[in-house]
């Protein structure tokens, strides 16, 4: 994989208990992002990154996604400040540092597929979202690294 590449992100929250299969649903809220980054390999380990803008907030923040053989993490820095960490059938508690305050964030991996190519990576993550001890919603995260030639 080269140095530069592509990162799709695409997320979707399920409201709590509407939903059983991806696809479902009419009122989810979807988050899509398509950006340049920087890719590594190192100690057996993917790190991709990359920045983001947020509006109406001066600054940013500057991603990093962990790629290892059973976990994903992602690391943000800025304006706002977290490490969450995707194991398969574990749950991680995560410190989410927002402009407005902190929240406690849980999350419940149900399931992680991580398939590789020379020149792509694909990530599958389906998890169960909790803050500060409350069930949110059902999610799935579809990621996509890209070599650019």
């Amino acid at each position: 994989m080269t140095k530069n590449v592509l990162i799709s992100i695409s997320g979707l929250h399920y409201e709590v208990g509407i939903i059983k299969n991806i696809g479902a649903g009419a009122e989810n809220d979807i988050i899509e992002v398509i950006t340049p980054a920087r890719y590594v390999f190192r100690s057996k380990k993917h790190y991709i990154t990359y920045e983001e803008f947020v509006e109406g907030f001066n600054g940013s923040i500057k991603n990093t996604v962990i790629i290892s053989e059973d976990k994903v993490e992602i690391r943000k820095k800025g304006i706002t400040n977290s490490s969450l960490i995707f194991e398969n059938s574990k749950i991680n508690i995560a410190k989410y540092h927002i402009p407005y305050g902190e929240l406690n964030v849980g999350i419940h991996t149900k399931d992680l597929r991580i398939t590789e190519t020379p020149d792509e990576i694909d990530v599958l993550i389906l998890y169960e979202l909790e803050i500060n001890g409350e069930m949110i919603s059902n999610c799935h995260i579809k990621m996509k690294v890209t070599a650019v030639s």
